[in-house]
C-alpha cells in the first residue's frame, strides 16, 4: 500500500483523504459536508454528484459479459 493511501486512511491530510471524505460524506447524505468537503477540492456539488453516477455505473458493469449478463467465474 502506498504511503498516501496509509496515510489518508489513517485519518492523516492529503488529497486521497479529502476525497474519501467526499465519498463517506456522501453515502451518509450529509450534503452541507459533501459541499464543505468538495469545495477544498475545488470542486462543485454537481461534479461531485455527475461523478459518483459515473463510477456506480462502472462499478455496476465490471464482471458482465456480453450481452450484460453477470459473468461466470
Amino acid at each position: 500500500m502506498s504511503e498516501d493511501v496509509r496515510t489518508a486512511l489513517l485519518g492523516g491530510d492529503n488529497t486521497l483523504r479529502r476525497v474519501y471524505e467526499v465519498v463517506l460524506a456522501w453515502e451518509r447524505g450529509a450534503w452541507d459536508e459533501v459541499s464543505l468537503a468538495a469545495a477544498r477540492l475545488g470542486l462543485r456539488s454537481e461534479e461531485i454528484a455527475a461523478r459518483y453516477k459515473s463510477t456506480l455505473e462502472f462499478g455496476n458493469s465490471v464482471g458482465l459479459a456480453e450481452g450484460g449478463r453477470p459473468a461466470r467465474v
